[in-house]
């Protein structure tokens, strides 16, 4: 009996440590394969640089067409690539809408934090020494085929991709191998980024990617955040076209 015992607690320390090391290597995966993705997801921003000689785009179709189409390509399998590769952290265990009262009455409070963001992206611009716009002009006139892709792709197709890649699937991974103190700042110094230009301060967007991933902590929905998203982006995409077509 003794001696059973015995073993019983060798093969219970044995399994134990074994999941001890499954789990330090589902870990390092986990950052691996992040890393990964935002640096591949990145990619298409920092090619379209070499399109961009002060502020005027060489090429319309590279700049405003081909690239955004290469990186939402790119967004989608890295959602599936990490779905894949890590079912167990990489698991999408939010909810995309709450239909209650209390969702929609807290749908107002992250509507009054967008217009503090807003605010606060305008003083800082005001206060940092920036050039007054950050657009990047286009070489020749565009098409009202041109401008409806541009306004399907950045007001409608990016924020909803982004926010489940961002606040779906990466604060989701980061939060299984830390902790929400670490896994919402960290999401948005990413989400932040990404969207990193050298003519574009990304300092605002760490601010509404720590709000946005707040709410998704607290409410576990993304349909609220995917709205806001698109709202943000739609005053963008007006107030850049503006100076686009000027």
């Amino acid at each position: 009996m003794y001696n059973n015992n015995k073993k019983d607690k060798r093969v219970s320390c044995k399994i134990y440590e074994d999941q001890g090391k499954s789990s330090e290597s589902n870990k390092f995966l986990a950052i691996l394969s992040l890393s990964a993705s935002i640096i591949l997801i990145a990619l298409p921003n920092l090619v379209k640089v070499l399109w961009i000689t002060d502020r005027m785009s060489e090429n319309d179709f590279v700049v405003f067409f081909l690239l955004p189409f290469i990186q939402l390509y790119l967004f989608i399998f890295c959602l599936i690539f990490l779905k894949r590769m890590m079912p167990k952290i990489g698991v999408t265990d939010f909810i995309y809408f709450r239909w209650n009262r209390s969702e929609l009455y807290s749908i107002l409070w992250l509507t009054l934090s967008i217009i503090f963001v807003f605010i606060f992206a305008y003083i800082y611009v005001k206060i940092t020494p920036m050039k007054k716009h950050s657009s990047i002009l286009m070489l020749g006139k565009p098409s009202i085929f041109f401008i409806a892709w541009q306004f399907i792709y950045v007001v409608i197709l990016f924020p909803i991709i982004e926010e489940i890649f961002f606040r779906g699937y990466i604060q989701g991974i980061l939060i299984r191998i830390s902790r929400p103190l670490i896994a919402i700042p960290l999401q948005s110094i990413l989400f932040g980024l990404y969207h990193f230009r050298p003519l574009l301060n990304t300092l605002p967007l760490c601010v509404i990617g720590i709000i946005f991933g707040i709410w998704q902590q607290k409410r576990n929905t993304l349909v609220p955040i995917i709205i806001a998203h698109i709202i943000i982006n739609l005053f963008s995409f007006f107030i850049l076209w503006k100076y686009l077509l000027l």
